[in-house]
């Protein structure tokens, strides 16, 4: 787990604008997302127990306590209802996510370190589009 501890700034995507669409963001949130960056930090709060938190300046998307394995409640920023679980998976860290209001709707987003200061986000995003998210490692 400590290669993804820090705090990552977003600095490229592909396909965000389909994967947006393909979750039926709503039209307002897209364009705040697609416009403000976003960031991402993972930490250690105690032995065994971690911190998964994304934002942007103004709002925060996800801030989660979680255990390996353990499910977590939470809700997305258009209040839907999620039950996620946080893995180890060979080298990538998996979060799987399920859309409690979406019929249990359940997907797989992937983290992993491209090398030591940059972290890949893979998200599915249907009909076999994948959407990416490069994050690079910057000051706390």
């Amino acid at each position: 787990m400590e290669k993804f501890f820090g705090k990552y700034q977003n600095t490229k995507n592909e396909n965000f604008s389909e994967y947006l669409n393909y979750k039926k963001v709503w039209p307002f949130i897209q364009q705040m997302a697609k416009m403000a960056t976003s960031y991402m930090e993972i930490a250690e709060v105690e032995p065994g127990k971690y911190n998964y938190k994304t934002y942007v300046v103004f709002q925060s998307f996800a801030n989660v306590n979680f255990a390996p394995g353990e499910m977590v409640v939470s809700k997305s920023p258009m209040g839907q209802n999620l039950n996620s679980w946080y893995n180890l998976e060979g080298d990538k860290l998996k979060m799987t996510v399920k859309e409690i209001d979406r019929d249990g709707v359940m997907e797989d987003y992937y983290h992993e370190m491209e090398d030591e200061d940059t972290l890949i986000v893979t998200h599915p995003a249907g009909d076999g589009l994948v959407c990416k998210r490069w994050f690079v490692r910057c000051a706390a």
